[in-house]
């Protein structure tokens, strides 16, 4: 959508191919057809760093459906209903953090005498990119500084795990870097946490599609690209489509997930090069469940938990502004390899019980409905030793451009990531060629 968007915007003449029969890529809301809501596939939440992605809203319009802290604070409770906040005071960064940290209860002051020096080191280091931090994950470089167990999973793990969709243990520090210099440590206003107040379709999706269209893009939703065609001269010749029809442009974006694009390419040498770092990709799942009450059980926005299987809570009900008197949650949990294979019904009585014991109000409240939505390659993982396989936008083959979260942003797989790389792809079209080709 994004690439779309600043070449249509700029001149050039846009076909956009969509597999599916509406846009959004792994953002985008559906209708529950019991209660009539917007259910949203996965929780998304964007910072105050994600300047291309809220850039990208205020173009097409949809800026004004989400909403976003005047300055980070972020509830954290734990299984004994303790809450704590990590949240900015009114100082220069990083300094900002310090105080919300010195009161943030879930790790013990001596870890927090131990982190300090850590985050402190963090800020300082200008090259995040090097061999070494690339290849170790993020938890042995914590170990090696002397971070307790408890601090990594209280305070480390609570940042990187949602940003990332891994624990520490899989992450390279060189991306564990990133996220705390670019969300935590550089800006006063980085981190401050922002939402839809609609259903993400609504945000992006389908408020793209009309601004596209308006534009003169032709959109093709719901039809498959078979192969992509390289002609004799190692160029891309065409498309072709799974029902025989051939498409032709100047240039080409893919902006495929890895894991489907070495399938769509010829097997030559520059082919085959692009196909295997695309192919070297794995993936992470999210499970979001979507608990309807009958009451109000949360006092809250939005929330994260510590020392509990529940990891972040958002009140859609309150976010979404409904004034129904039951009152409706999702529950985000991040890295989920131990819930993927897990039943409805396994998940309902696990969850529901862990609710109760978080929320007392949940313990005298009845369940309504109960829903879980599973994305089995919700991102890709960004484990040590994997950078690599990043490629940027420009490819060996003169006019076809890579585009998409898992190609080389400097982000972790986030909408900030996809967005960027699309604008990346727009750009190295418009630089080599100027206006008024087709893409």
């Amino acid at each position: 959508m994004a690439a779309a968007w600043r070449l249509i915007t700029t001149g050039y003449s846009v076909t956009l191919v969509e597999r599916r029969p509406y846009l959004g890529g792994r953002a985008y809301s559906f209708e529950d057809k019991e209660t009539g809501l917007q259910i949203d596939n996965g929780q998304h939440v964007f910072l105050g760093c994600c300047t291309a992605y809220t850039g990208f809203l205020q173009e097409i319009g949809t800026l004004e459906l989400t909403t976003r802290q005047p300055s980070l604070h972020v509830e954290v409770r734990d299984a004994a209903g303790n809450a704590g906040f990590l949240s900015a005071a009114p100082l220069p960064s990083p300094l900002h953090l310090l105080p919300g940290f010195l009161l943030y209860p879930h790790i013990s002051f001596m870890d927090k005498l131990k982190a300090l020096p850590v985050l402190l080191r963090m800020s300082r280091i200008k090259n995040r990119d090097t061999p070494a931090l690339q290849i170790e994950d993020f938890e042995s470089w914590l170990r090696r500084h002397h971070q307790s167990e408890r601090a990594i999973r209280n305070f480390w793990e609570l940042i990187i795990l949602p940003t990332c969709n891994d624990p520490a243990s899989a992450v390279s520090a060189s991306t564990a870097f990133m996220i705390f210099q670019v969300g935590l440590l550089e800006g006063r206003h980085n981190a401050d946490v922002g939402y839809a107040r609609a259903g993400l379709s609504d945000v992006m999706g389908t408020a793209a599609e009309h601004k596209l269209q308006e534009r003169g893009v032709t959109l093709l939703l719901g039809h498959t690209v078979k192969q992509l065609l390289v002609g004799d001269d190692g160029a891309l010749s065409g498309v072709e489509m799974a029902d025989g029809e051939r498409l032709q442009a100047d240039w080409y974006v893919s902006a495929l997930p890895a894991h489907a694009l070495p399938d769509l390419l010829p097997q030559t040498a520059n082919e085959s090069a692009i196909a295997a770092s695309a192919a070297a990709h794995t993936y992470a799942p999210i499970v979001n469940l979507h608990v309807w009450y009958d009451r109000s059980v949360a006092d809250f926005e939005f929330a994260a938990f510590v020392d509990s299987p529940v990891q972040w809570v958002f009140n859609k009900s309150r976010i979404m502004g409904d004034d129904d008197p039951g009152e409706y949650l999702t529950v985000s949990l991040s890295g989920a390899w131990e819930h993927w294979p897990e039943s409805k019904e396994a998940l309902q009585e696990r969850f529901i019980k862990e609710l109760e014991r978080l929320l007392p109000r949940a313990r005298v409240a009845r369940v309504v409905r109960f829903q879980v939505v599973k994305e089995q390659r919700a991102t890709f993982r960004s484990l040590p030793g994997t950078a690599e396989h990043r490629l940027p936008a420009k490819t060996s083959i003169r006019n076809f451009v890579l585009a998409g979260d898992w190609t080389d942003t400097g982000w972790p797989a986030t909408m900030e990531g996809a967005v960027r790389s699309g604008e990346a792809a727009a750009a190295h079209i418009m630089t080599t060629t100027g206006t008024g080709t087709s893409a």
